[in-house]
């Protein structure tokens, strides 16, 4: 009998491969998206620092333009930390996409998986009756040729 051979296969093996593709993006995402929240605490942090500063220099005397300067200082870390944030949504939302497209593909690659695990347990069925009539056949001649 002839070995078994999944038919499937090589459409299996591409969907592996495209499974595994898509977790190597997720985990770049992810990791992307630590360092973004790391950005984003700096930042945080550096605000708050930046508004205690001003605060405390605030109450003795600052000219015009050191307070403009404070003032800009704060003002440009808020943007930044207005961008950041922003980016770090967005890439919230897109390793939400990737573990969806990450699952779905999983589902495919389950139902592939299983499809050549049934046929493999048919094609093994098959064969142990093939092999059981073979050695019956083979029983009856034998006891055929006695008579």
């Amino acid at each position: 009998m002839k070995k078994f051979k999944f038919e499937l296969e090589k459409v299996l093996n591409i969907r592996q491969k495209e499974l595994d593709s898509i977790s190597q993006e997720v985990a770049d995402c992810l990791y992307k998206v630590k360092l973004k929240e790391n950005e984003v605490n700096i930042l945080t942090q550096e605000l708050v620092m930046i508004q205690d500063e001003r605060a405390t220099k605030l109450s003795f005397t600052l000219s015009s333009k050191e307070l403009k300067q404070m003032i800009f200082k704060e003002e440009s870390v808020q943007l930044k930390l207005e961008t950041t944030t922003h980016e770090l949504n967005e890439l919230h939302e897109q390793s939400k996409r990737l573990l969806i497209k990450r699952q779905n593909k999983k589902i495919e690659v389950n139902s592939l998986e299983k499809l050549r695990e049934r046929q493999k347990n048919e094609y093994d069925l098959n064969a142990s009756k093939q092999e059981e009539a073979f050695i019956e056949s083979l029983w009856n001649m034998k006891e055929g040729s006695k008579q």
